[in-house]
């Protein structure tokens, strides 16, 4: 056996739960042989003495349900933990209000312990939010997933998704981060604007709920400006030093 150091991947965590991580972890990395799951609770539960018993037993339940290891007279075959891919009648596609996750998806955000009302209330608004995107993508699944934790972790913190005021420890999100980088801006140039947006803010002493997309309109705005009606292509309305001047992103969205 190896040392008595457990680690465990973070992206199976959020799936499984974190004993099961661990004891899924443990036993890849030992090669664990069983001729019977009863053989390999008994070492689990010698090993993990600081887990309640009825937690060892669930976690393996649930590790040997979903496939990830098989007991049997051979050596434990370890079958990979993936966030489930675009379904097989999947194509790159833009995304449109038909649009379901798979029953795969739904079964990954339960194994994460997420409200499944959470999970439905949240399809309206990411099927509307990605279809004014007119992005084609042949993952949806996936995304939708991340999309759900983010939102969940977001539903359950201190201000339960109320609005609140800006803090100098703000950080953007990494979709929104994402969106910018659709808009070819680099993370390291958005994050060049996060002080003085921070600063902005604290003397405004708003409070919002929608500070990752006032971020987004304010570095568009900062690095794109606003194009002419004329829609040519690299010509601006404005020139660059009234474009960094411009503070019209700090109007509250509609």
């Amino acid at each position: 056996m190896k040392s008595d150091n457990f680690s465990f991947s973070k992206d199976v965590a959020d799936t499984i739960g974190v004993e099961a991580a661990i004891i899924l972890k443990f036993i890849e990395d030992n090669n664990i042989s069983s001729h019977s799951t009863e053989l390999l609770s008994e070492i689990l539960l010698e090993k993990f003495s600081f887990m309640e018993e009825e937690i060892i037993l669930k976690s393996i339940e649930k590790i040997t349900s979903l496939g990830l290891v098989k007991t049997t007279s051979k050596k434990l075959n370890k079958v990979k933990l993936e966030i489930p891919r675009a379904a097989r009648s999947d194509k790159i596609s833009h995304m449109d209000f038909d649009w379901a996750p798979s029953k795969e998806a739904i079964e990954v955000l339960d194994l994460g312990g997420i409200d499944r009302d959470f999970v439905f209330l949240k399809l309206k608004e990411f099927k509307i939010y990605w279809k004014e995107k007119k992005v084609k993508k042949d993952n949806w699944n996936s995304v939708f997933i991340n999309y759900i934790r983010k939102e969940w972790v977001q539903f359950n913190s201190k201000n339960k998704g109320m609005p609140f005021t800006m803090a100098d420890d703000w950080m953007p999100s990494s979709s929104a981060l994402d969106i910018l980088e659709l808009s070819e801006i680099k993370k390291e140039t958005a994050l060049s604007y996060l002080s003085e947006f921070i600063l902005f803010w604290k003397d405004n002493g708003a409070a919002l709920k929608t500070w990752n997309v006032k971020f987004v309109d304010f570095v568009k705005r900062k690095e794109i400006g606003s194009y002419n009606t004329k829609n040519e292509p690299g010509k601006f309305t404005k020139t660059f030093k009234e474009r960094k001047s411009d503070q019209s992103w700090a109007e509250e969205i509609e």
